[in-house]
């Protein structure tokens, strides 16, 4: 149980934290269920692998929690007692209690699965293939899991044939990393409204080629749809969606120019050149949030274009706390200094007599290195 060696951090499912008798008594079966099976030899494990995908690992998913949690400090002492006096350990810690048997029995059937994938794949097959929605939502987990790749057509099919399963059908392409995902994903969901999948598009899209599926969509008559479709295909990096930035960035919708913004600014190498007087147009921009995106990337860029925006924004006692600190360390970021700028508690405020001086350095900063190009 590699997993015990560390202060373990995990995400959990929405649930009271209350180890009440009847979750603990249960949680503590299961943990030495687990427990003792992932002691075993391989060869002996594997006698095992139907009852805990079919029986145990159903139930470890119904009562696992949501949040984030510090758990229990396991040493190689603990580790060598037996699973009933470890599971005592774990549900008395005062970092642990049920929830943490939990989350440790389902590490340990995970890894149990890795370990005998060819008897456990059957068992998977069938339930992606099944009728019943709870087997095929087991299965998807399980694919997601361990990155079953091999399952991707049947995760395609399932995604666009029950539409109670689209969410994790689609966190499950978007895990195994295919981006052959990409166009059954939009076909199925043309606004990209639905389980935030634009943000799952974007994690298959990052360094490929545009897909044209959402090349498409930047042309739609919705501008929900079409700064969705840029928000995913911002991180491609293809040299092909130049053009796109430039006729983003005049688009009516705000929300579409900063997609423009966006795409732009992930744009490498000699490419960002190209796109650079697009960019520098948005740091002008109507919409304050579209210049506030703009000047802040371009200040981590260290590229002086920004500066004169970032002092307007700086002087802007309008922002709210977290776009004016933001702007703060935008500066931060081109200058390599705040000049003194305070931006906690009470004093972030560009009104007082401390940042107003520190105002007037970084304007004198930006004189100094208006002509400078990075």
């Amino acid at each position: 149980m590699k997993i015990l060696l560390t202060i373990f951090f995990s995400i959990l499912t929405v649930g009271e934290i209350n180890a009440d008798n009847t979750k603990d008594i249960v949680a503590k079966k299961l943990f030495i269920k687990t427990e003792t099976v992932s002691r075993l030899e391989n060869k002996e494990q594997k006698q095992h692998i139907k009852n805990l995908y079919q029986n145990i690992f159903p139930e470890l998913q119904t009562l696992k929690i949501f949040g984030i949690f510090p758990g229990p400090f396991i040493t190689k002492k603990e580790l060598k007692l037996s699973p009933e006096k470890l599971a005592d350990f774990i549900a008395d810690n005062k970092f642990g209690g049920w929830p943490w048997l939990i989350q440790f029995s389902i590490n340990n059937c995970l890894d149990i699965f890795k370990t005998n994938q060819e008897y456990l794949i059957p068992f998977v097959k069938a339930d992606i293939n099944s009728e019943i929605t709870a087997n095929k939502k087991r299965a998807l987990y399980v694919i997601r899991e361990l990155k079953l790749t091999n399952f991707f057509e049947s995760i395609v099919y399932v995604l666009e044939t029950d539409s109670s399963l689209f969410g994790i059908a689609s966190i499950t392409l978007r895990d195994i990393d295919n981006p052959k995902a990409i166009a059954p994903i939009v076909r199925t969901c043309p606004d990209l409204k639905r389980n935030m999948v634009f943000g799952y598009l974007r994690l298959l899209q990052r360094g490929r080629s545009a897909d044209s599926s959402l090349i498409t969509l930047l042309e739609s008559k919705d501008p929900e749809v079409r700064w969705r479709a840029g928000y995913a295909l911002a991180e491609s990096n293809d040299p092909k969606l130049i053009p796109y930035v430039f006729r983003l960035s005049k688009d009516k919708n705000a929300m579409v120019r900063k997609q423009a913004s966006n795409i732009g600014l992930c744009i490498k190498g000699k490419n960002f050149e190209k796109v650079r007087p697009a960019l520098i147009t948005l740091l002008h921009d109507s919409s304050t949030k579209v210049k506030l995106f703009t000047a802040i990337c371009l200040a981590q860029r260290k590229d002086t274009a920004c500066a004169s925006t970032l002092l307007e924004l700086l002087k802007d006692d309008s922002l709210d706390e977290c776009q004016h600190s933001n702007v703060v360390h935008a500066m931060r970021d081109l200058t390599g200094t705040y000049f003194g700028y305070h931006f906690g508690s009470d004093a972030w405020k560009p009104t007082t007599e401390n940042n107003q001086r520190a105002i007037k350095q970084f304007a004198k900063w930006v004189k100094n290195n208006k002509n400078f190009v990075p």
